[in-house]
C-alpha cells in the first residue's frame, strides 16, 4: 500500500528521473520484517526461528515501529516473493540501482544443515543473481563482508557517520559497526584495500557543514 506522501505509488517518480537521464535507485531491507508487518502476520512461516521456535530478532528501531525479525532466506516461497518484488522494482518501475540494507539478517544463526556463513553467502548470491538478471547495480549494506565478496557491485564497508564523533545513545562499548563517525573513519582506512578487488567500497559520507553537528574542527 502506498504511503500517504505517494498516493499514486512511486512509479511516476522513476519515470520522471528516467526522463531527466538520472540513475533510478531504491533502498530496501529484503531480509527483515517488522514484528507487526503484514509479512509476519500473513506468512509466519517465512520468519526465521531459533531452536526453541522463537522468531530471530535482528533489532529494535523505534522510528520504524519496534522489533524486526530475520526472514528465512532458504524458504522458497519467500524467495519467490522477493523475485516478484524485484520484478516490480526493475521491470515495472525501471529501477537500475538497488541498495539492499540490513543484510546481516541472513547471518544471525545456522539453520537446518547450513552453517551460518553458508546461509549468508547463499542469501547474498541470490540477491546478486536477481540484480544481474535485470542488469541492475547492487549496493550491499549491513552484510558480513565475506558474504559480499564478489557478490555485489558496491558494499558499505562501515557504519553510518553521525553528527557527533561517537554516538553516546548507542552505548560506550567500542564497535566497528555501530553508528559512529570515528568507526567510519577507521573502517574507511583499514578496509580501503578491498576497493576494486572484492567490490567498490562505499564508506558513507563526510560531514562538512558547520551547523547541525557536534564535532570539533580537529574531528
Amino acid at each position: 500500500k502506498p504511503a500517504a506522501g505517494f498516493p499514486n505509488g512511486i512509479g511516476h517518480v522513476f519515470e520522471a528521473a528516467r526522463n531527466k537521464g538520472l540513475e533510478r535507485g531504491i533502498w530496501c531491507a529484503p531480509f527483515i520484517a517488522l514484528e507487526h508487518s503484514n509479512i509476519v502476520k500473513l506468512h509466519p512461516e517465512w520468519v526465521l526461528k531459533d531452536k526453541s521456535g522463537q522468531p530471530v530478532v535482528c533489532g529494535n528501531h523505534l522510528l520504524w515501529g519496534g522489533l524486526f525479525f530475520a526472514l528465512d532466506t532458504e524458504n522458497e516461497q519467500f524467495k519467490q516473493h522477493l523475485r516478484s518484488v524485484f520484478e516490480t522494482y526493475f521491470k515495472t518501475w525501471g529501477c537500475t540501482f538497488l541498495k539492499a540494507d540490513f543484510l546481516y539478517a541472513s547471518a544471525r544463526i545456522p539453520s537446518g544443515t547450513l552453517p551460518l556463513a553458508q546461509r549468508a553467502a547463499r542469501a547474498h548470491h541470490f540477491l546478486y543473481d536477481e540484480c544481474m538478471k535485470h542488469g541492475v547495480q547492487l549496493l550491499s549494506c549491513g552484510a558480513t563482508l565475506s558474504s559480499a565478496y564478489g557478490r555485489c557491485t558496491y558494499s558499505r564497508i562501515g557504519p553510518d557517520v553521525g553528527e557527533s564523533w561517537e554516538n553516546s545513545e548507542m552505548g560506550a562499548t567500542w564497535s566497528r559497526e555501530k553508528v559512529s563517525t570515528r568507526a567510519t573513519l577507521v573502517n574507511t582506512m583499514t578496509r580501503s584495500l578491498l576497493d576494486g578487488v572484492c567490490f567498490g567500497n562505499d564508506p558513507d559520507v563526510v560531514i562538512l557543514r558547520e551547523e547541525q553537528q557536534h564535532m570539533s574542527r580537529d574531528q
